[in-house]
C-alpha cells in the first residue's frame, strides 16, 4: 500500500452514513467517580440506545465481558480489547473509503501530551487500539508511528476541507520535529484533502491543548457550527473570534453560531468520588471544565446533544432542530464525561459506510 491518495481512497464526513459506532466500557476510577459506576451506566445507556440507529462496536476488558452482556441490547457486538482509558474518538483509527472498500489510518497516540502535559500514564495500550479495532473490522490499514494525532484534534468535511488547531498539532508535546508545511503534506495525504483550515487555539481550558471538535462541527457541505459567546469579558471569547475570522477568510460554509454553557468546574464532592493518583491528571475542586454543545455526536438520522443542567440547554436544542430537521435531537445529559475531560463525540467514534453498498 502506498497511502489513502495515492490509492483512490477518501475521507467521508460525520454526517454522511455510518455503518457504525465505537463504544468503550470504563473501569478507570481516578477519571470516573464513584468507582466509575456513573460513567458505566452511561456507556451502556448510550449503547443501547446507538443500537437504533446503527450498529454498535462495544468494546471491554476480556474479564467483564459476561457480566456486561446481559445488560446490552442483544443487536451490539461485544469486542474484547485491552485500552488505558476510553476516548474512542483520540484512539480509533481515522476511516477512509472507495466505493467498495474501507481502511483505516492508524496515528500514534501520547495521552495528549506525553509524560509531563499527558492526562494519564501509561497509554501504551490506548496506542496500539486502532490496529486492534482494524483487525476487528478486518480492514486493510496505513500505520503512521512518526505522527501523534487525536481523532478530536481533526474533522474533515467529506468534501476535501479538513479543520484543526495549532495548538494541538503543531505542539511540542505532540510532533516537535514537525513542521506546519511537511503536517499538512501528512495530512493531504493520508486524510485525502485538498484544503487545511487552522486554528490558532481551540477552546480554553480544553485539557487537549484545544481540540477543533470543542469549537467546530460540520453540519454538511455547505454549512457548519461554532462554539460561541457574545461577552467580550468571557474568558472564552478570544479564541473564538479568532476562529471565526479564520473562517470568514478562509471557508464558504455558512456559520452557525452556537451558545457555549456557562463555566463549569469540579465540585468538592467530585474531588471525594475521585481516586487521585500521581499518574494522572489531578481532578481537584475547582479544576476548570471545557464544556461545549459542539461536542455532540451524529447517529444515522439522530444526533446526540449534550446537556449541561442550565438555561442554553433548551436554547440550543431549539437551535438544534433547526439545523437538523431531519434529524431526531436527544438531548442527554453530559458531567459524566465532562468530569473526565470530553463529552459525547469524545468517547464515541463512526464507522463511515461505503458508498454504493
Amino acid at each position: 500500500m502506498l497511502s489513502p491518495r495515492e490509492d483512490g481512497f477518501w475521507s467521508r464526513g460525520e454526517h454522511e452514513d455510518h455503518f457504525g459506532t465505537i463504544i468503550m466500557f470504563p473501569e478507570r476510577t481516578d477519571i470516573w467517580r464513584n468507582g466509575a459506576q456513573n460513567a458505566q451506566q452511561l456507556i451502556i445507556e448510550l449503547a443501547n440506545i446507538i443500537i437504533n440507529y446503527e450498529n454498535v462496536l462495544f468494546c471491554v476488558k476480556p474479564h467483564l465481558k459476561n457480566k456486561i452482556r446481559k445488560k446490552l441490547n442483544k443487536k451490539i457486538q461485544i469486542v474484547e480489547a485491552e485500552y488505558d482509558d476510553i476516548w474512542a474518538r483520540d484512539i480509533s483509527p481515522n476511516f477512509v473509503v472507495n466505493k467498495s472498500e474501507m481502511r483505516a489510518v492508524c496515528w500514534n497516540f501520547n495521552s495528549w501530551g506525553g509524560v509531563e502535559d499527558g492526562a494519564y500514564f501509561p497509554w501504551d495500550k490506548d496506542a496500539a487500539f486502532a490496529k486492534k479495532i482494524s483487525d476487528v473490522l478486518g480492514i486493510k490499514k496505513y500505520i503512521i508511528n512518526d505522527i501523534i494525532l487525536e481523532g478530536g484534534a481533526i474533522i474533515a468535511d467529506g468534501n476535501e476541507t479538513l479543520y484543526t488547531t495549532e495548538s494541538v498539532l503543531l505542539n511540542k508535546n505532540r510532533n516537535p520535529f514537525i513542521s506546519k508545511k511537511e503536517m499538512e503534506r501528512r495530512l493531504r495525504k493520508y486524510f485525502v484533502v485538498n484544503k487545511i483550515i487552522w486554528f490558532e487555539d481551540g477552546l480554553a481550558f480544553d485539557e487537549t491543548g484545544g481540540h477543533v471538535d470543542n469549537i467546530c462541527s460540520v453540519i454538511d457541505s455547505e454549512n457548519l457550527c461554532l462554539a460561541w459567546t457574545d461577552d467580550e469579558n468571557d474568558f472564552r471569547y478570544k479564541n473564538l473570534l479568532k476562529a471565526y475570522n479564520v473562517l470568514l477568510k478562509s471557508d464558504e460554509k455558512k456559520i452557525h453560531k452556537i451558545p457555549l454553557p456557562p463555566p463549569q468546574f469540579i465540585t468538592k464532592k467530585e474531588e471525594k468520588e475521585l481516586k487521585q493518583i500521581f499518574s494522572s491528571t489531578n481532578r481537584v475542586e475547582g479544576f476548570r471544565l471545557a464544556p461545549s454543545y459542539i461536542n455532540y455526536y451524529l447517529l444515522n438520522s439522530a444526533l446526540l446533544l449534550p446537556a449541561f443542567n442550565c438555561e442554553e440547554d433548551l436554547i440550543v436544542k431549539n437551535i438544534f432542530k433547526k439545523i437538523f430537521p431531519d434529524r431526531e435531537i436527544i438531548q442527554m445529559d453530559a458531567r459524566e464525561p465532562l468530569i473526565g475531560g470530553g463529552g459525547f463525540h469524545c468517547i464515541l467514534h463512526e464507522i463511515p459506510s461505503i458508498p454504493n453498498i
